[in-house]
């Protein structure tokens, strides 16, 4: 059967694919997550985060009206600050804050995000391959290896570690800057470490760093070359941002000095060592048996054969030189 000349244009178009591409990766994280999309209001991962998660949503959306006193939540009175106990979740909450208004439960609203979380992620890296790439199939791939990792499953209890897609969007408009020399590029960069920060403190270092290095190596490849107007918005992006995080460091301060730091041994427990990255999770089926699975969730790191064969394949040069037209 032969598509006709205007469907078949009409499916050709980019916004269509990454529409599609969008919808794809909606559906894998319903199944990823599965069964939690059955019971939104009803339902959480066994852990104790979950209902600390709903509380911090829930604080914020009861609070958002005083942002003088959006820290000093309501646990371990009389202390203030108590909201920068842990990472406040703050544009999750923001985001959030609405439905609670409408009197949507904050477990629900807590789930929806993680939904949110992982089909964005995987969309954002999908886009960030696809440009690096020219290749729509590889990139699509690419974003579930990003997304629907058995890291992934493992932190399914804590909001703040699925909220990773601003990382590969941040990298996403850095390239773009590099091509189009735009200012808006610029603009989008900055904003996207600025949105990683709010969604989660821990990526926003990862993704600091990250840039740091891929921004010196990209720039030392092209000489230096940066247009004016991508360098104008990327710079006052941040400096938008970094009078954000500024004011959001605050209370992270004042915390930090009523309650101290981690201790080495509590720090020396979840950090990941080599052998982290061969230890996988007792919920994986298939490496379970092979592989040992005795560590924390943040030090069963092994992210399965398959993108590890894929990631050597791509060290690979090509034999045959392809042009494809980039998102």
């Amino acid at each position: 059967m032969n598509t006709p000349p205007s469907l078949k244009k009409w499916l050709e178009r980019p916004w269509v694919a990454d529409s599609s591409v969008f919808l794809l990766y909606t559906l894998l994280s319903v199944v990823f997550t599965w069964p939690l999309a059955t019971g939104l209001a009803e339902m959480a991962p066994a852990h104790f985060d979950p209902p600390f998660t709903a509380w911090r949503l829930g604080w914020i959306a009861h609070q958002i009206g005083q942002p003088g006193h959006l820290f000093d939540g309501n646990i371990f009175w009389p202390e203030r600050r108590t909201l920068a106990y842990s990472d406040a979740v703050l544009l999750q909450g923001v985001l959030g804050a609405p439905f609670a208004a409408l009197g949507v439960n904050p477990n629900a609203i807590a789930n929806a995000l993680i939904l949110l979380a992982i089909t964005t992620s995987a969309f954002f890296a999908y886009l960030l391959a696809a440009r690096l790439t020219g290749h729509r199939g590889a990139a699509i791939v690419a974003g579930m290896v990003f997304a629907f990792s058995s890291y992934r499953r493992v932190h399914l209890p804590h909001l703040e570690l699925q909220w990773a897609q601003w990382m590969p969007l941040a990298f996403w408009a850095w390239h773009r800057l590099l091509d189009t020399g735009r200012m808006r590029d610029g603009l989008l960069c900055a904003g996207a470490v600025l949105l990683q920060l709010l969604s989660s403190l821990y990526y926003a270092v990862f993704l600091a760093i990250g840039l740091a290095v891929v921004g010196a190596a990209t720039l030392i490849a092209r000489r230096g070359r940066l247009a004016g107007p991508a360098l104008v918005g990327l710079c006052a992006g941040a400096v938008i941002a970094a009078g954000v995080a500024m004011t959001y460091a605050k209370p992270y301060a004042y915390a930090r000095a009523r309650v101290g730091e981690r201790s080495i041994q509590e720090t020396t427990r979840y950090s990941a060592t080599p052998a982290s990255f061969l230890t996988v999770s007792p919920d994986s089926v298939v490496y379970r048996a092979i592989l040992p699975h005795e560590g924390e969730g943040e030090t069963e790191l092994f992210p399965g054969v398959t993108p590890v064969v894929l990631a050597g394949a791509a060290l690979v040069p090509p034999t045959t030189a392809t042009t494809s037209e980039r998102p």
